[in-house]
């Protein structure tokens, strides 16, 4: 992941507060400790892929699905919050 550009992109293209961006940036480090190098996710497997692999449902929820990220407090919630900034990631790329 390319954490300097990409905390650059987001300073430029959102209103994002500095604690903001530095949430976003360690969630997307969370997401590579699990599932590897964004970059090399985006050049391999490509972005829907990830993200397809980062929806955690209220049916996942409901059976009990074990995810694959641990996360403390709601799983809904912070595998919302892991895609959102994956997505945001993936954008910085699109523009």
């Amino acid at each position: 992941m390319q954490i300097e550009h990409f905390k650059d992109w987001l300073r430029i293209n959102t209103t994002y507060p500095e604690h903001t961006i530095s949430t976003t940036i360690s969630c997307c480090i969370r997401v590579e400790k699990y599932y590897g190098d964004l970059d090399k996710i985006i050049a391999e497997c490509g972005e829907e892929w990830l993200i397809q692999e980062l929806n955690y449902t209220t049916k996942n929820e409901r059976d009990n699905v074990e995810p694959k990220i641990k996360i403390g407090g709601r799983v809904i919630t912070g595998y919302a919050s892991l895609k959102k900034a994956v997505k945001l990631y993936f954008k910085m790329y699109q523009i």
